[in-house]
């Protein structure tokens, strides 16, 4: 059985997804799964072992723009050859018309990391230009269209969580197989920097993110930083993408900020070593999510530097509390406590080595793309003998 997993990029900056595909591709290929990852995008191509990125063979970027916006599906058949697989996997974002021939001519099973409906109306509510509001109002449009028609054509569904899985079956009248598998890393590949302790006067945080996302929550951390009066210095370092009209909203709401750029490699992990606390995303209900699993969150644990969550993660949230390396805070636009975070950060510091080492050990366990990529293609596995799916949980 070969299987083809696609995903549009559509930024060099959006390294999230394509850094997640990297760890699954080398986890299938050891269970000599016969998968290709092909990465359609604009400035590459070439081959990486079993993932493929494909330059579009369009340069025209008023097609591009138009086609990755609103015929897609269209776009990925034009590039990539995808009769000699039995099984397609996208990584879904939206729907559009194009979307309905495409499910029809391949076993399409659909790879859902979001509530599509909700992100998108947070994006045009967050959208700086008229043009993109007006671009995103469309593609909801075409979302609440085409998406449910795309859904009862699909083979299956794989959802990052259970509320996301709900969310897409809610869509279809009929019974479509589905799993829930949240997101994993490679833990070997990430370098266990730890953290400095607290000591009581400074506190540098750090936001691990590829880009600028309304469900980031950065406003509402800088709001919250800035309403806090007490004695302890407390430094934001944010690494990623960031646009300089971002930058200098963020520094006039907060100005002990730094932003690194975009890091990787040594020049992450030499910053990383240096934090005493990260931030995961702070305000997924502008997305309508409770439950997320998002990569920087497995990072964090794999580093071991304990971290804040505002959401549920079901590989984390069902911890006995005394055990939590993470701090859990509402996920809503309130002031967050400061106060809350420093006595955190003056918690975990007191036995740092012990709780770095812990998370580590945690992130092997439960966090590592190795046991997730197996159910994965279980599911596809389950499908090809049967055509259904029977959860064993």
């Amino acid at each position: 059985m070969k299987i083809a997993y696609v995903m549009i990029a559509s930024k060099e900056s959006y390294i999230g997804p394509s850094q997640s595909l990297a760890y699954r591709a080398s986890c299938l290929a050891e269970l000599n799964v016969d998968i290709d990852f092909i990465i359609l995008n604009q400035l590459r191509d070439f081959d990486q072992g079993n993932i493929h990125w494909v330059r579009m063979k369009n340069r025209n970027p008023l097609s591009i723009f138009y086609k990755m916006n609103f015929r897609k599906y269209s776009l990925i058949a034009e590039n990539i050859d995808l009769r000699k697989y039995e099984y397609v996997v996208i990584r879904y974002s939206f729907a559009d018309k194009s979307g309905i021939s495409f499910a029809k001519k391949n076993k399409l099973i659909m790879e859902h990391h979001t509530k599509s409906m909700a992100e998108m109306t947070s994006m045009i509510n967050e959208a700086s230009s008229l043009i993109r509001k007006i671009s995103r109002r469309l593609k909801l449009m075409l979302e609440n269209k085409y998406g449910p028609k795309m859904l009862a054509l699909s083979k299956g569904i794989v959802a990052a969580t259970d509320e996301i899985r709900s969310d897409e079956l809610a869509k279809v009248s009929q019974e479509i197989p589905s799993i829930t598998i949240s997101n994993g890393i490679s833990v070997e590949e990430i370098r266990k920097t730890g953290f400095v302790p607290f000591d009581g006067l400074h506190l540098n945080l750090v936001f691990l993110t590829s880009s600028s996302f309304p469900w980031n929550g950065l406003d509402r951390l800088a709001v919250s930083l800035s309403k806090y009066k007490g004695d302890v210095e407390i430094k934001l370092h944010i690494l990623g993408d960031f646009s300089k009209k971002e930058i200098e909203s963020l520094k006039g709401i907060y100005n002990n900020i730094i932003f690194h750029g975009r890091k990787s490699n040594k020049e992450l992990d030499d910053i990383m070593e240096q934090m005493s606390l990260a931030i995961g995303p702070l305000t997924h209900f502008r997305n309508n999510m409770k439950e997320a699993c998002p990569l920087k969150a497995r990072e964090y644990t794999a580093r071991g530097i304990p971290f804040i969550a505002a959401y549920q993660d079901a590989d984390l949230s069902w911890m006995e509390k005394g055990k939590r390396f993470f701090l859990q805070i509402p996920n809503n636009d309130s002031l967050i406590d400061v106060q809350e975070i420093i006595d955190f950060a003056a918690e975990v510091s007191r036995n740092p080595l012990a709780i770095s080492g812990y998370m580590r050990e945690y992130a092997l366990q439960y966090l590592d793309t190795s046991a997730k990529a197996e159910r994965f293609i279980g599911f596809i596995a389950s499908l090809a003998a049967t055509g259904y799916y029977e959860s064993a949980e």
